[in-house]
């Protein structure tokens, strides 16, 4: 089968985007849940929000930051470069700074309030790309979620690690999020995982807002935590719940469930939080490639042909090598993948 001389654009691929999200409070404050969150999926745009101060307003904290950044990004350009999306969110989060600097200013019971924040913006290029660009300050998180459940985090989480350890920043970060013992542990990285809730955040006076740009394959989806997720599971934990999940509402309550029972438990990563995520998927998960898996193949004439098993996908270019057995021979096909569909 001869290539393209480009990929279709994800506006003519039959890729759709579906978004779950989910939030829970804390069990040790259920009337009041200090997440906040935001979707625009017509738009690209998705946040997450992280109140910190407890008592001194989280709440309110997160809930402005993430209307003070909507307000901003929709005044945005719609014609822009990768480098300028980055300028423009990075711009967004440090207004919210100055909006919840100045609330507090003007209300007593205001003062010390913070929130973490991270903010994504899905670019799709004209050759049929996708990028996400991130900007983030705090310890929530962006991921790329692979189609095997593979998780790639996308954000360095502003904590004592990003602080102290340097270069084995990202290393010591990796580690940190599979750990479930402390035996797994030297004492120097045991003293990180014990303070890794040590955070910067808005609120403060001065702020950094890290931005990170990511492309992203087909059959990449992204996920948006918060540490009540991803301090109380595993990566691998959180990647296995991804992939046996049907669906994006299915996947994001899993997650959060997962996650308020593990708070509950004598474990080593156990911790009562509010717990949000959101979960933004462009493959529906009935084709994707795994390979060993078994699906149908359209012929030109548009019918589908069964019996065939994937062999290989390559995702940075979506194509995908399938196979099948006829007698002692075995037949192979390279193909699109928009062009699968499950043996029925």
């Amino acid at each position: 089968m001869a290539r393209p001389e480009q990929l279709p654009s994800p506006e003519q691929s039959p890729e759709t985007m579906d978004v779950g999200a989910a939030t829970i409070a804390s069990e040790l404050h259920p009337e009041s849940n200090e997440d906040s969150l935001f979707v625009r999926k017509g738009e690209g745009f998705f946040g997450i929000f992280d109140g910190v101060g407890g008592e001194a307003a989280g709440d309110v904290a997160s809930a402005e930051a993430s209307k003070s950044i909507l307000s901003k990004l929709e005044t945005l350009e719609e014609n822009f470069t990768l480098p300028e999306m980055r300028e423009d969110l990075r711009k967004a989060v440090e207004n919210a700074n100055d909006h919840l600097l100045q609330l507090s200013s003007q209300h007593s019971e205001l003062r010390g309030m913070g929130t973490t924040a991270c903010i994504a913006k899905i670019v799709n290029g004209k050759q049929g790309e996708r990028h996400v660009v991130v900007a983030n300050i705090g310890d929530s998180r962006a991921y790329i979620v692979k189609p095997d459940g593979r998780m790639l985090q996308i954000t360095l989480d502003d904590n004592i690690l990003k602080r102290d350890a340097l270069d084995e920043a990202w290393v010591l970060q990796k580690k940190l999020n599979e750990v479930t013992s402390p035996t797994q542990l030297t004492a120097r990285e045991l003293h990180f995982f014990e303070n890794i809730n040590r955070i910067d955040c808005l609120g403060a006076r001065r702020v950094e807002v890290s931005t990170y740009t990511a492309r992203m394959s087909p059959g990449d989806n992204l996920l948006l935590t918060t540490d009540g997720v991803s301090d109380n599971l595993t990566d691998s934990e959180m990647g296995d719940i991804l992939a046996s999940s049907d669906n994006t509402e299915q996947a994001t309550e899993a997650l959060t469930r997962a996650a308020q029972q593990r708070s509950r438990e004598n474990h080593f990563r156990a911790k009562p939080d509010d717990m949000s995520v959101i979960l933004i998927e462009f493959m529906p998960r009935g084709l994707l490639p795994y390979v060993g898996r078994s699906l149908n193949v359209r012929r030109s004439s548009g019918v589908f042909d069964i019996g065939w098993k994937v062999h290989s996908y390559d995702y940075a270019s979506g194509y995908v090598t399938v196979i099948k057995e006829e007698g002692k021979n075995i037949l192979s096909k390279e193909i699109l993948a928009q062009e699968l569909t499950e043996n029925n």
